[in-house]
């Protein structure tokens, strides 16, 4: 039987509060790093990602090499002094993925649409849309599913979700769900004093860092934040983020180039179902998260199906 406690975000997990007050230090996830070759010199530590390189010395005999990641100009900035010659050589590899896109990247889109499958049976969806005006975007998100067993429904979720963005920043969030007849609520606005979201939710009330990403698989930021609020009761859940690898997948009868990544719950002592833990697919063409799989009481998909 599935968990009663299915949500958009991280479901089929159980609401919990990681941190009364939390306020993460970093907004870069971890990644798995590779060893790298670029013109004959092989690096380690050059992540498939962002933001995770520091300045890097190597130093041999005839010459020097400085990689630096900028991380204003998103690039990586490798400096080659040849002692010998005199001669310095810099070179700036822009990185190519769109996960550094701010949420203007989806004032493009009107409409994106999942479909929710659970052991490869349609059972919901969930839709985004889209609305644009001048410096403004506001997301609406809109879930509905059902799960039957013999006939008899035992699980169902229906919510509703409005998120409000100016120039580019989360102002406000608000959303009601309701889970089999029980309900839950998020009421979130950004604080202009002290630049902080207050939260008032079914699960959590307080202020926290505005580094904290509303988890819902439109925004690939998602996978660049050290911490999550639930879409449904407003709980803080900290996570770890890490590349796997590039994937060719289908869906849908169209193939994608992916990026396959792993996300989980930062603390590794929390109870198994109380634990994020996610593997998600990037399109880097579209800049859209096209699949999420999980495994909870069954085997949990969100599938891209469309978008416009």
């Amino acid at each position: 039987m599935p968990s009663a406690r299915t949500v958009q975000g991280e479901f089929p997990i159980v609401e919990t509060i990681n941190s009364p007050s939390p306020n993460p230090k970093k907004i870069n996830p971890r990644h798995k790093k590779k060893n790298v070759e670029i013109f004959g010199f092989k690096f380690n530590g050059l992540s498939e990602l962002h933001e995770t390189l520091g300045t890097l010395f190597i130093d041999k005999n005839m010459s020097k090499i400085i990689i630096h990641f900028d991380r204003k100009r998103k690039s990586i900035i490798l400096i080659h002094s040849m002692k010998k010659k005199n001669l310095i050589i810099i070179l700036f590899l822009f990185i190519s993925t769109n996960l550094n896109a701010h949420t203007s990247h989806y004032k493009n889109f009107k409409r994106i649409e999942m479909e929710i499958f659970r052991n490869n049976e349609l059972i919901g969806y969930n839709y985004y849309f889209f609305e644009t005006k001048n410096d403004e975007l506001k997301v609406t998100n809109q879930i509905k599913l059902s799960v039957k067993l013999l006939g008899t429904t035992i699980f169902d979720i229906e919510g509703y979700g409005e998120e409000k963005y100016k120039n580019n920043k989360l102002v406000s969030f608000n959303s009601k769900t309701k889970q089999n007849k029980k309900e839950k609520f998020v009421r979130l606005k950004l604080n202009p004093e002290n630049n902080r979201f207050i939260i008032k939710g079914s699960s959590y009330t307080g202020e926290v860092s505005k580094n904290n990403i509303i988890g819902n698989w439109w925004n690939h930021k998602l996978l660049q934040s050290d911490s999550q609020i639930s879409p449904v009761s407003g709980s803080i859940k900290k996570q770890i983020v890490t590349f796997i690898a590039k994937e060719k997948i289908q869906l849908y009868g169209k193939s994608y180039e992916a990026e396959h990544f792993k996300l989980k719950s930062k603390n590794s002592d929390l109870p198994d179902d109380k634990k994020l833990n996610f593997d998600i697919w990037f399109d880097n063409n579209s800049g859209l998260i096209i699949k999420v799989k999980y495994s909870k009481m069954g085997e949990w998909e969100y599938r891209l199906k469309s978008f416009e």
